[in-house]
């Protein structure tokens, strides 16, 4: 409560211009729809910034071994050590960009959606859009990686001349 005064008296909260008359008139209403929207932040950024995580984690500490629990774990990544290995730089390195450009991506969705002020019945169909998008980042990964291992390696996992 006290961040929604605290954000009035500079004139904003968030991303919606709210007076201390409209919180005293319509205070309920207009909190609900505040806690909505942060809660769309939230969901709306949770995938970005995981990938990011992941990117950073796997850079910082790649899956050495092969498994089939951790990793970038295909037929083709699993050929050789080599293989291995350079399906695993190659999956930490495309979530962090991946998830870098999504972050910022959702980041500027979130200030243009919610900075026009979207009625909360839509909220959650755009939400649930964006979301889907995001959905495509494994998809990006399994895509570049599997193709990057068939310019490098054979089909034995011996690196291409």
């Amino acid at each position: 409560m006290l961040l929604l005064y605290a954000g009035i008296v500079f004139g904003r909260f968030i991303f919606f211009d709210i007076s201390i008359e409209q919180i005293k008139n319509d205070g309920g209403v207009i909190l609900k729809s505040i806690v909505y929207t942060l809660i769309a932040i939230a969901i709306i950024m949770v995938i970005p910034v995981t990938l990011f995580a992941l990117g950073i984690f796997f850079t910082v500490k790649p899956v050495t071994r092969i498994n089939n629990l951790a990793g970038h774990r295909t037929k083709y990544s699993k050929l050789s050590q080599q293989t291995w290995d350079y399906a695993q730089r190659r999956m930490a390195k495309t979530y962090l960009i991946v998830g870098a450009v999504y972050t910022i991506i959702s980041a500027i969705v979130n200030i243009i959606l919610f900075k026009h002020g979207i009625k909360v019945d839509k909220l959650w169909l755009v939400v649930g859009v964006i979301v889907l998008v995001q959905c495509t980042a494994p998809l990006i990964e399994y895509v570049l990686v599997e193709n990057g291992l068939k310019r490098k390696f054979d089909q034995n996992g011996n690196m291409r001349q």
